[in-house]
């Protein structure tokens, strides 16, 4: 009963190791199309607030009302999450009007269709807090590095148990 305890344990901890690489590496390169960045301010509160997780993908359509995360400054920019108040074609290029769920107006730069980044699938609140602790020296180790000592050395103690063990018959 206690070993099986003890093996669901690490199940979950192995488990919670995993989603901390996925979102920690997911939110340096985009993942299977798919990318993951931390809302760093109140713009779009109380829908997204800041420290959130935001999950992104590039969608056919964009239309009102859709959360885009886009880049109105080229790469050099920190991307922007608003939400698309209106859309309108002008010299048959698509331009959306953007604006912050929490800001009194709407964003002063209309986004062109090929400065949208993708559509917010879904946000995790106060997530984003840990994954940027995680990108420091300190949270790398704490989270990534040591746990995985840990890993390797509990295989590497089963690795002998069960050579002892084999070595006794």
């Amino acid at each position: 009963m206690k070993k099986n305890i003890k093996k669901h344990l690490s199940y979950i901890f192995y488990g919670i190791i995993s989603l901390f690489v996925i979102f920690f590496l997911g939110s340096a390169v985009p993942v299977f199309n798919y990318d993951i960045m931390t809302v760093i301010s109140g713009s779009m509160e109380p829908t997204l607030r800041a420290g959130s997780v935001v999950v992104t993908s590039p969608v056919e359509n964009y239309k009102v009302g859709d959360i885009i995360t886009f880049r109105t400054g080229g790469d050099r920019t920190p991307p922007t999450t608003h939400r698309i108040k209106d859309v309108k074609v002008e010299g048959g290029e698509m331009l959306y009007i953007t604006k912050g769920d929490a800001n009194p107006t709407e964003d002063m730069t209309e986004t062109k269709e090929e400065d949208i980044m993708g559509k917010a699938l879904f946000s995790i609140p106060y997530l984003g807090y840990l994954v940027d602790f995680v990108k420091t020296p300190l949270g790398f180790g704490i989270l990534i590095i040591i746990p995985g000592f840990l890993i390797i050395g509990d295989e590497v103690r089963k690795i002998f148990q069960n050579t002892a063990k084999k070595n006794e018959t």
